[in-house]
């Protein structure tokens, strides 16, 4: 058995929002009535679901600093 020092992956990070896949958006959409939808719209709508995510986060916050 070899032993020698741990090589440690360096991960950039990246916003987690790109972990929301096409095929989820897809769905998504389609569960919504949508029949198609171009390239450029997965961009679009991961922006609008980062900002309506924030907001609910947002409001989260306000309600248990309301709580406390």
């Amino acid at each position: 058995m070899r032993r020698g020092s741990k090589r440690s992956c360096r991960i950039l990070r990246r916003e987690r929002i790109y972990d929301i896949s096409k095929p989820e958006i897809r769905r998504l959409a389609r569960s919504g009535g949508v029949k198609r939808t171009s390239n450029l719209m997965y961009a679009e709508i991961r922006g609008d679901l980062k900002t309506y995510l924030q907001d609910i986060a947002l409001e989260a916050v306000a309600y248990s600093d309301h709580r406390s």
